[in-house]
């Protein structure tokens, strides 16, 4: 558990050329143990529908990259998809929230699958951090709100606990 847990947690964070060093690493760490990686049949059947209907190629690495987001998702509070214009970070949101709303809830899968799902944006570079996050006004002693706190407050208003 602890082996595949490293594996899963960490291997969507490297470039393509770290993988097979990282890989080693594990191996060296867990000699002889083989870890299957983790199936998500409902989300990977739903994927398999998705990507043809949005036009697009089902390209092996970036297909494992929209499976590697939906389990960083499971295990996360939040997540950054970072890099270059251009290689497909806002076609994998895209992509996953169609694929899990697209899903057969299912008793082996997690509640998010065949929910409707509601992307909220923002831009942290065009605002500073107390507009982000909110502010104290000493003078008056009132909290002002940020755009980050009204954002989640209203994505977790109607949210059942």
């Amino acid at each position: 558990m602890l082996m595949r847990t490293l594996r899963d947690m960490n291997l969507s964070k490297f470039v393509a050329e770290d993988v097979p060093l990282f890989l080693s690493l594990i191996e060296d760490l867990f000699p002889g143990l083989r870890a299957a990686p983790m199936t998500h049949k409902a989300v990977q059947a739903s994927l398999d529908k998705r990507i043809p209907e949005l036009n697009l190629q089902p390209l092996p690495s970036w297909v494992l990259k929209v499976i590697q987001t939906y389990e960083m998702s499971l295990v996360r509070h939040s997540l950054m998809l970072v890099g270059p214009s251009g290689t497909g970070k806002s076609r994998i949101v895209e992509v996953l929230h169609k694929t899990l709303e697209g899903c057969t809830p299912s008793d082996m899968e997690p509640p998010m699958v065949g929910q409707s799902h509601k992307e909220m944006r923002m831009n942290p570079k065009a605002i500073t951090a107390p507009q982000m996050f909110g502010f104290l006004d000493f003078v008056a002693n009132e909290w002002t709100e940020g755009i980050f706190a009204s954002i989640w407050r209203k994505a977790n208003k109607d949210k059942k606990h």
